[in-house]
């Protein structure tokens, strides 16, 4: 994926959110709870390696955002119908967005 080559910081905007790289994460028991657990007792919300399992493209997506090396430092989501902050692995913040129809909204603001 040429584009999460280099040295610029990379956002990384999406639908689904990322399922953390790390177990228990504050993120996975909020949709686990809202959401349920699927009939295989995956969280039903998230794209992850135990969660919605993810087609080869998209592997190779998720491969390049948590590589060590990976210049992606926020992903920005939604899907989940609730507001959630944080840490997706060392190098990046995901921030999950509330509902639209609720009037949830979240300002960015991207500073140098």
């Amino acid at each position: 994926m040429p584009y999460l080559k280099g040295t610029k910081p990379v956002i990384l905007v999406t639908h689904v959110p990322l399922q953390p790289q790390y177990e228990n994460s504050q993120l996975e028991r909020q949709a686990d709870d809202v959401w349920g657990l699927s009939q295989q007792g995956r969280c039903r919300v998230l794209l992850g390696e135990t969660a919605c399992r993810p087609n080869k493209t998209t592997q190779k997506l998720l491969d390049a955002v948590f590589d060590e090396n990976s210049p992606v430092a926020a992903v920005f989501a939604g899907h989940i119908h609730f507001y959630n902050r944080s840490r997706l692995h060392a190098q990046a913040e995901q921030l999950v967005t509330g509902a639209g129809y609720y009037g949830d909204a979240v300002r960015i603001v991207i500073r140098n």
